[in-house]
């Protein structure tokens, strides 16, 4: 006989304490203790009723259940964590039957657990089903987390809704011939593919040119920190995204004089499922200027890169720099940035369109020198092509010195102001310099039509028909 009064989960009251459900447990785990893992803290699970209705609480924005093909599947990383420990991580970009992505990331022993299916894997296209995982929303941006202890992962398991999606989606691709359709589902460098495949390119000279959302990969140097920008902002501690400073007036009692003032944040994201933030976190912003061979451009370096270069988490770095007698400058700490050359992968966002704003998120970037050296090699070969295409050939030109191109264009300055390397050693001499060095070599005697040794001097008259504005200078006969 079934207890009376049975509450459903949508109709529970914070106000209120004693409940009666029914409900079926759908997972249930154990919850170590931080401080001695070989006890047992809590015993946690997921509820379901009979609406489907689920409860528990999550530690981010959205619990998402989510089921995918993998289209790529990167190399794991190691990230630094709390206590000076090390954590695994992989992340993987899954698609839908619509051909829509969205990066997957799982963590420690799920991530352990996608490698070895990986490294072992029987079948060519992986497919796979994440279930009570946690969704973060950054911007337009959203990525899905593995939740610890309580996600569950399916790989190429025969459940019934893998094989559904396996059918339905080998059945959409079945006429198409990309490569990764062909070849089924592999291990990528994480760096290589962000970097190398699929995105453009370019000088910094040419990012102004650019007039459509998109991303662009760039070379260069960090030359300067911009010290009219502040380095940090604080920040919603669930969706990353800034939040805006107001005041509140607190009343203490009946007395309206008797009330304080006090600092409230709020969430500036929309999608966000907080709207005040009690503790706002201290995140990295810092604007440098990056320059290579073509300009200098202001690019702004957050949370993530940072934290990898500086080695310093923000909030400690401000703490430390605002007690110290050089607060109004820029922290000590940032000056591992100077100097060093990155491919940065950048985002050119509707905000730089409408408002002509010049200064660039940066995404992502890297030192590997390997990386380096094939951009700049693509773009140097992408040159001479170009060069071939409006040049004439080499029979309808003059012999002239063999200045290569590459001697002539280097991609990515290493001097601090960009010059042509073959006009280093000019440097700003006058045209009568040039003038005198030629008169050294070739033949500009008044008298030269008088010579039976030297070929009579050609003056401007001579060539009126052909446009030509200059004295024709011939070269001297060298006598041996």
């Amino acid at each position: 006989m079934e207890p009376k009064n049975l509450i459903k989960l949508r109709e529970l009251d914070a106000t209120k304490t004693n409940y009666t459900i029914k409900v079926r447990v759908v997972r249930l785990w154990r919850k170590p203790n931080n401080k001695n893992p070989n006890k047992i803290w809590s015993i946690e699970m997921i509820i379901m009723d009979e609406e489907h209705s689920q409860l528990h609480k999550f530690s981010g924005n959205k619990d998402a259940d989510i089921i995918g093909y993998v289209y790529k599947c990167y190399e794991v990383e190691k990230k630094p964590v709390r206590g000076g420990k090390e954590a695994i991580k992989m992340e993987i970009k899954l698609e839908d039957l619509g051909g829509r992505h969205i990066i997957l990331t799982l963590w420690e022993e799920y991530c352990q657990q996608m490698l070895n299916y990986m490294q072992n894997k029987q079948q060519a296209h992986v497919f796979l089903i994440l279930q009570f995982g946690n969704l973060h929303i950054y911007g337009h941006n959203r990525t899905v987390y593995n939740v610890y202890d309580t996600t569950r992962l399916f790989i190429n398991s025969p459940i019934d809704e893998i094989i559904e999606f396996k059918k339905s989606f080998l059945s959409n691709i079945g006429e198409e011939t990309s490569s990764h359709r062909s070849v089924g589902t592999s291990m990528v460098s994480s760096l290589e593919d962000e970097f190398l495949n699929d995105i453009d390119f370019i000088n910094i000279r040419e990012i102004n040119e650019i007039k459509e959302v998109k991303s662009l990969i760039v070379v260069g140097k960090i030359k300067a920190l911009c010290i009219e920008k502040s380095w940090n902002y604080r920040s919603c501690d669930l969706c990353k995204n800034g939040v805006e400073t107001t005041t509140v007036r607190i009343d203490k009692g009946e007395n309206p004089a008797d009330f304080e003032v006090a600092k409230q944040y709020k969430c500036l994201n929309d999608n966000c499922t907080q709207t005040i933030v009690s503790s706002p976190m201290i995140r990295y912003k810092i604007p440098i200027r990056v320059q290579d061979c073509t300009g200098t451009v202001t690019l702004t370096m957050f949370e993530r890169e940072a934290n990898k270069l500086i080695g310093r988490i923000a909030k400690d770095l401000l703490d430390e720099h605002e007690q110290s007698a050089e607060f109004l400058t820029l922290p000590a700490a940032f000056n591992v940035l100077l100097e060093r050359k990155f491919a940065f992968r950048i985002e050119i966002k509707n905000y730089n369109l409408d408002n002509n704003a010049e200064y660039f998120s940066i995404t992502k970037l890297t030192e590997d020198l390997n990386i380096i050296s094939k951009l700049e090699n693509n773009f140097y070969n992408n040159q001479v092509e170009d060069s071939d295409s409006v040049n004439p050939s080499n029979s309808e030109l003059p012999l002239q010195t063999d200045v290569s191109l590459k001697d002539s264009i280097s991609c990515t300055a290493d001097n601090g102001t960009p010059i042509s390397n073959s006009n280093e050693s000019m440097g700003t001499a006058a045209s009568v310099d040039l003038k005198r060095n030629l008169e050294d070599v070739y033949d500009v005697d008044e008298s030269s039509a008088l010579s039976s040794t030297k070929q009579q001097k050609i003056h401007t008259k001579d060539l009126r028909d052909a446009n030509w504005n200059e004295t024709l200078l011939i070269p001297k006969t060298e006598k041996y």
